[in-house]
């Protein structure tokens, strides 16, 4: 049968995106993109990543001049969409490159077949399903009759509120939290289970609660939203405690934030093309292929961790073994992803924490290096640390940095970790001082020569030495 395209990838964001552009790159031909919105970008450009920062950027502008940084975050935030919008993310960008660019809603007439709201049939050799996830809206009595937002819609605000409710104490909650009180606002965080952040490392989860509350949060935890109404400019949510629901109180704020968590979107009528999904998303293997062996999937549409940057790893790893041999194609799969809640501190982790470890029963060790042993964190009134979680052949087998550059240190451990390398490895490298990074240096030197100290054969050579 002949095709109209080879590849047709369904969906404009990361995972979208970073496979057209490799098709481009390859100089693949006959390769169409279909985004269901008017522009391509995805959630992460319009209403998540670039948004949540720019605001994130200003708003730290705004708390560390006294008030006198970006007096308008909304356009600073509307600015860095466009900026990249115009640089990269659009039509002619991936047209130039000979990826057809097509915009309507798509939906399978068979496993080779879809066709699109404006009418126009394409058949395609392979397909990429990237279509991504939306906010997940919680069933709350009166949720449905009362104006909220979610990150989809909050980046559209003009001017930031006196006051903010928000349900959900996840990364999205507590990075806009973050931002909203440093702007100024009054913010409420309910939190239905025990912690803010509860994937992150129990000490990490602290000193970002403090942190929240010495910006004047209120942090409510173990607390369940009952109901919202809203009365004449005011919202207010009837909240009672998880365990005692005869204790209540009435929360009052201007603006109501909902962000407890994401679903995966999947409206491409994928039973037209016999491709199996659930709640969860998508059913993908570990060569990124679905029910249908053309037909691959990446990103939140799948089962797969939400992160912008596993999307586009997949999306590389999917593009290779659809133009590979059967036999050839990488069943190689991550299993453990690194993130980074963009709070104030910021939190990194890869791999384990303590309290993971200790519940699957895993034997480790930790170092720890408190970022008040490390002089650039000094200068920049830098406050929080760097822990390493390190198995019986010395090797990383869980890292979590709490910085106000946690990134910076958490992309060298992740490189780590992924090459089962051990601490002692980076006194092979030289990393640029004064940096966060070089508390890793310190860290590594403390480590050998802890080992050194209590080796029989040291102590022997020093004896020698002391004589």
């Amino acid at each position: 049968m002949r095709y109209d395209y080879q590849l047709t990838i369904i969906g404009g964001g990361s995972g979208g995106l970073t496979a057209a552009e490799l098709c481009g790159q390859l100089k693949l031909t006959n390769v169409a993109l279909i985004e269901k919105e008017a522009e391509i970008g995805g959630e992460c450009l319009h209403t998540g990543c670039v948004p949540s920062k720019a605001l994130l950027h200003s708003a730290k502008s705004f708390c560390s001049s006294d008030g006198h940084g970006d007096r308008d975050p909304w356009s600073h935030v509307r600015d860095s969409i466009k900026k990249i919008q115009a640089d990269r993310d659009n039509d002619a960008s991936f047209e130039s490159h000979g990826i057809t660019v097509l915009h309507g809603e798509a939906r399978f007439i068979d496993p080779h077949i879809v066709k699109l709201s404006s009418g126009k049939t394409i058949t395609s050799k392979f397909f990429l399903l990237a279509t991504g996830s939306h906010p997940r809206v919680p069933a709350i009595d009166g949720l449905d009759s009362v104006p909220f937002y979610t990150n989809e819609s909050v980046f559209s605000l003009d001017t930031t509120p006196r006051s903010i409710t928000i349900v959900g104490a996840g990364p999205i909650g507590c990075e806009l939290a973050t931002a909203f009180a440093m702007l100024g606002s009054t913010v409420h965080l309910v939190q239905r289970g025990p912690d803010i952040l509860p994937r992150d490392d129990p000490a990490a989860r602290k000193l970002v609660q403090k942190k929240l509350q010495d910006l004047g949060v209120h942090i409510y935890s173990r607390t369940e939203t009952v109901s919202v109404t809203k009365r004449t400019s005011e919202i207010q949510l009837l909240i009672c405690d998880a365990k005692d629901k005869s204790a209540q109180s009435v929360l009052k704020s201007d603006t109501l934030l909902v962000a407890t968590g994401r679903v995966p979107k999947n409206e491409l009528d994928l039973q037209g093309a016999g491709v199996v999904y659930g709640d969860a998303g998508i059913t993908i293997d570990k060569k990124m292929q679905t029910s249908q062996s053309h037909i691959f999937a990446v990103g939140d549409c799948t089962p797969s961790p939400k992160f912008t940057h596993l999307a586009a790893h997949q999306a590389g790893k999917a593009l290779t073994n659809m133009f590979t041999p059967r036999p050839l194609r990488s069943n190689a799969q991550l299993d453990t992803i690194p993130w980074i809640t963009y709070t104030s501190p910021e939190v990194g982790q890869i791999g384990l924490t303590e309290e993971q470890a200790n519940k699957q029963q895993v034997e480790y060790t930790v170092e720890q290096l408190d970022l008040a042993e490390i002089d650039r964190a000094i200068t920049d009134n830098d406050q929080g640390f760097i822990k390493v979680l390190l198995n019986k052949k010395r090797r990383i087998i869980g890292a979590t940095v709490v910085s106000d550059n946690a990134s910076e240190a958490l992309s060298l451990l992740t490189h780590m970790y992924y090459h089962k390398q051990s601490l002692s490895s980076l006194l092979k490298t030289v990393i640029p001082y004064p940096t966060i990074a070089s508390g890793l240096s310190i860290m590594a030197s403390k480590n050998v020569t802890d080992q050194v100290a209590n080796s029989v054969f040291s102590n022997l050579l020093f004896n020698k030495w002391r004589k």
